[in-house]
């Protein structure tokens, strides 16, 4: 790897780990990397909270601008539904005055 793929991991994982999926991550795959879509991705195995739940396979995604460390967005997905949400990325409710 490169300099600027080391960085990337190193920003993807971070943003993996503060991730609030809203589900209970059970399972975690290697990231798969498409350099020229400057994507990172990887599987993971989500269960609901409750014992006996369902677990479904999603997906994690963080895609950074093109050559550099920068996120442009990450999300995690199930069939094609965003779920959680990057508190990182996340915008603060204001209270009504």
């Amino acid at each position: 790897m490169n300099e600027l793929a080391d960085r990337r991991l190193a920003i993807a994982e971070a943003r993996f780990d503060a991730y609030q999926f809203s589900w209970e991550v059970e399972e975690v795959h290697h990231w798969h990397i498409d350099a020229g879509r400057n994507e990172y991705c990887r599987t993971v195995l989500l269960c609901g909270d409750s014992p006996g739940d369902p677990c479904v396979r999603g997906h994690f995604v963080v895609r950074f601008l093109p050559n550099r460390p920068i996120i442009d967005e990450c999300y995690a997905m199930i069939d094609g539904c965003l779920v959680g949400y990057d508190p990182d990325l996340a915008q603060p409710l204001r209270k009504a005055s």
